[in-house]
């Protein structure tokens, strides 16, 4: 019997990565239990990481009075909430 269509279909990505990089990454994904990266490991990195570089917003502080360079990173609902929270103060 034969794998079922998934789905949702992926798309192939070949990424070059400086050396340095790609040792850090490799280390992280590393398996003690296995003694290897698992299989699928690279790709579910990538994904949450792009996942969550999408879902968050970066909000420059300036506008409420902090130094020049000040920035926050979070989620995109809870960015939205602060934003309109300093509006109210």
């Amino acid at each position: 019997m034969g794998n079922r269509a998934a789905l949702v279909q992926n798309e192939h990505l070949h990424v070059r990565l400086r050396p340095d990089l790609k040792q850090r990454l490799d280390i992280i994904l590393t398996s003690e239990l296995e003694g290897r990266i698992p299989k699928g490991a690279h790709k579910a990195f990538i994904e949450a990481r792009l996942i969550e570089y999408f879902d968050w917003k970066r909000i420059d502080m300036t506008p409420y009075g902090f130094p020049e360079g000040y920035f926050i990173t979070a989620p995109a609902a809870m960015a939205d909430a602060l934003i309109n929270r300093l509006l109210e103060l």
